[in-house]
C-alpha cells in the first residue's frame, strides 16, 4: 500500500513538473517580441564561438594536421613485395611511441594520385608505376614529440627495406601552434559570451518576474514557497537558453551549407574535391545542453535576488 502511495505521489510530482515546463514555455509566448529578441541575442552570441570552432576544425583538415599526432612517411625500396611491406608495417607498429602504422602499396598510391583532378592524362602516358610503396607511421601528441620523431626516423632509416624517410616537423609545430592558439581564443570567447548569455537570460527572467508580480504575491499569500514560485521562471530560463542555442546552431548550419555549395572556384583552383568539415553531433548536443544549463543558472540567480523582494505585507 505504501509503495502504491509513493508511486502515485511520484506520478503527481512528474505531472506537476511537466505542467510547469509547459506553463513556462507559454510565458515566453505571452511576450513574443521580447522573447524573440532575447533568443536572437543568444543565437548570435552562440554562433560566434561555433563559427570559430568550425574554422579551427577546417584548418586542421586543410593543413593535413592529424588529431592523432605527427605522421612520418617511410618509402620502401623499388621492387619491394607487398607481403614484405606488410610484415615491416607490423614490425614498426610494435615500436614504443608509435601510435599506428599503415602500409600503402604502389598501386594504392597511384590510385590516390589519379583521384587528383587534371593528372589522368599525364599518368596514362606512363609505361609503369613510378611511385614507391610506403609506410605511414603515426606518432601520438606529446610534449617531447620532436625528440620522439627523430628517434623513430633514425630507427626507420636503419631498416634494410627503407629507401628514404620524410616528415615535416617544422610544419607540424607551426600547425600545432596555430591550432592551439585558435583553441585558446575559442575558450576565451566562449567564456565571455557565456557570461553574456547569463546576463541576457537573467534580465529576461527579471522582466517576467516584474510582469507577474501580482500573481507571485497572491501565490505567496496562499502559502506557496519560494521554491514553488521559482520553478516556472527557472524553466523559462532553460527554454530561452536551449532555443537560443538551437537557433544559433541553425544559423551556423545554414552558413556552412551555403559555403559548401559555393566552393566551385576553390575546387577548380586546387583541382581537388574540397568540402567543409561539419560539426560533430555530440558537440551540437553539448552546446544545446550547456546553454540550457546556463539558462537555468541565470534564472536561478535572478530569482534568488529578485523574488525575495516580493513579499506580501
Amino acid at each position: 500500500m505504501a509503495q502504491a502511495d509513493n508511486n502515485r505521489q511520484n506520478s503527481k510530482q512528474r505531472t506537476a513538473r511537466l505542467e510547469m515546463l509547459v506553463a513556462s514555455f507559454k510565458q515566453l509566448l505571452e511576450t513574443p517580441f521580447s522573447s524573440l529578441i532575447n533568443i536572437i541575442l543568444i543565437a548570435i552570441a552562440i554562433s560566434i564561438p561555433v563559427v570559430l570552432k568550425l574554422s579551427v576544425d577546417n584548418f586542421k583538415q586543410w593543413a593535413g594536421y592529424n588529431n592523432n599526432g605527427l605522421e612520418i612517411s617511410a618509402y620502401l625500396k623499388p621492387n619491394t613485395l607487398d607481403h614484405a611491406g606488410l610484415s615491416l608495417k607490423e614490425q614498426i607498429s610494435t615500436w614504443p611511441g608509435v601510435e599506428s602504422a599503415e602500409y600503402i602499396s604502389k598501386q594504392d598510391a597511384l590510385n590516390e594520385l589519379k583521384s587528383v583532378g587534371g593528372l589522368e592524362q599525364a599518368l596514362a602516358q606512363l609505361n609503369e608505376n613510378p611511385l614507391p610503396s610506403s609506410i605511414q607511421i603515426r606518432l601520438p601528441h606529446s610534449q617531447d614529440i620532436e625528440s620522439l620523431a627523430k628517434s623513430i626516423v633514425e630507427r626507420t632509416q636503419q631498416l634494410s627495406l627503407i629507401e628514404s624517410v620524410r616528415f615535416d616537423m617544422s610544419w607540424f609545430s607551426k600547425a600545432a601552434a596555430i591550432i592551439n592558439t585558435g583553441q585558446q581564443i575559442y575558450n576565451v570567447i566562449t567564456g565571455f559570451l557565456s557570461f553574456g548569455v547569463l546576463l541576457v537570460i537573467g534580465n529576461a527572467v527579471r522582466m517576467t518576474i516584474d510582469n507577474h508580480k501580482d500573481e507571485i504575491l497572491v501565490s505567496k499569500l496562499v502559502g506557496a514557497t519560494d521554491g514553488y514560485v521559482r520553478k516556472p521562471f527557472i524553466y523559462m530560463g532553460m527554454w530561452i537558453g536551449a532555443l537560443g542555442a538551437t537557433v544559433g546552431l541553425a544559423l551556423c548550419f545554414a552558413g556552412w551549407w551555403y559555403l559548401n555549395q559555393n566552393l566551385d572556384a576553390l575546387q577548380l583552383a586546387y583541382a581537388s574535391d574540397i568540402s567543409l568539415a561539419a560539426l560533430n553531433p555530440l558537440y551540437v548536443i553539448g552546446v544545446i545542453i550547456s546553454c540550457a544549463l546556463l539558462g537555468l543558472l541565470g534564472a536561478w540567480l535572478m530569482c534568488n535576488s529578485h523574488l525575495n523582494r516580493i513579499e506580501p505585507e
